[in-house]
């Protein structure tokens, strides 16, 4: 491939292709607990692709960040295919949402950027992450750019306590989403003041549809007072309260998945026991982290006859509504318990 030499600072480069529709890919798939020890991607990777960008945008740099094109459909970029959802709910057709990850069998943990994935990047007007630590590739390659984009980090904006054993998937957390959704309206509307009202009206919708969601969530939970689950990750932690599930995963279990290790013969044994004895009648199973374990507690429940609800990272083939995501859990969450 041809060198070229840039006539400002005199770096030789390579271009690298400008499509963002390649398929990324992807360091390893986690262990059963992998999610809890994200792998950023790497500095030498980051700075070599941000020395690429710097060549490919005339080795210009600027402190502010760039003012979006009144004419054109605003471009936001979503580290997952489930916070696209949500600004697309609000934003409508005034913007153009891309995620970055959308497989549902990838892993959102252990992504490291590539090229394009960093160009694309860079020229959106706005960048929605989940943070606290879920997909800090993101945030490294964002820190890499010369001149980034407004951020919204949702965890930050949720204003959950993050200390010790706080649970990062608050894309479950519907109180959460509610507040993420108002402030990406609030973002789109200083991007693109005409549209504000549209933003606004149409936030309102989405926030009624998530009221209405908690209440759907919530009755079935009062139907079935006192019901215990276990979970393989606490992925859907947050949707587990919202209906009024006791999680009863064993302390030993959780503190393995949390810790990256192994789980222990007895806290797997201590697990399945809550499942055969029926004290436990659901298990909540992250099915993007399938192993040895997870099929051993599957098989477990199956065969004492509690409800097995496998739960996702990002949105599976076909659904492309929040909404319609998070009722597909709640509704096989009621149809296991009345079976």
């Amino acid at each position: 491939m041809r060198r070229h030499r840039c006539r400002i600072c005199y770096l030789e480069w390579e271009p690298f292709p400008l499509s963002t529709g390649a398929s990324p890919m992807y360091a390893r798939r986690r262990s059963l607990a992998a999610h809890r020890t994200p792998l950023p991607a790497a500095p030498v990777v980051i700075a070599g692709v941000a020395v690429a960008l710097l060549a490919l945008t005339g080795c210009a740099s600027s402190d502010k960040a760039p003012v979006a094109d009144s004419t054109k459909a605003l471009k936001v970029v979503t580290s997952t295919n489930v916070w696209a959802s949500v600004v697309s709910a609000v934003g409508g057709d005034k913007v153009n949402v891309s995620a970055v990850l959308s497989d549902p069998s990838a892993d959102p943990h252990s992504f490291e950027a590539t090229p394009a994935v960093v160009l694309d990047l860079s020229k959106a007007d706005l960048i929605l992450v989940n943070g606290g630590g879920y997909d800090d590739w993101a945030l490294t390659t964002i820190a890499s750019l010369p001149a980034a984009p407004p951020v919204l980090n949702a965890v930050d904006l949720s204003g959950l306590d993050t200390g010790e054993g706080f649970n990062e998937h608050v894309f479950y957390d519907l109180d959460s989403v509610e507040l993420i959704a108002n402030k990406v309206a609030a973002e789109l509307s200083a991007l693109a003041p005409a549209d504000g009202p549209t933003f606004t009206a149409n936030a309102t919708a989405f926030t009624a549809g998530l009221t209405a969601l908690k209440t759907r969530a919530a009755a079935v939970g009062a139907d079935h007072p006192g019901t215990k689950a276990i979970a393989t990750e606490p992925v859907a932690g947050y949707l587990l309260a919202d209906i009024g599930l006791q999680d009863v995963t064993p302390a030993g279990f959780s503190q393995a998945v949390e810790a990256d290790a192994e789980v222990s013969v007895k806290d797997l044994a201590d697990t399945k026991n809550l499942l055969s004895t029926k004290s436990a009648a659901l298990l909540f199973n992250n099915i993007q982290t399938s192993g040895p374990v997870t099929d051993e507690l599957v098989a477990a429940a199956k065969a004492a006859g509690a409800g097995v609800i496998g739960v996702t990272e990002t949105l599976p083939a076909g659904i492309t509504g929040y909404t319609v995501w998070i009722a597909g859990t709640v509704d096989a969450v009621s149809a296991a318990l009345n079976a």
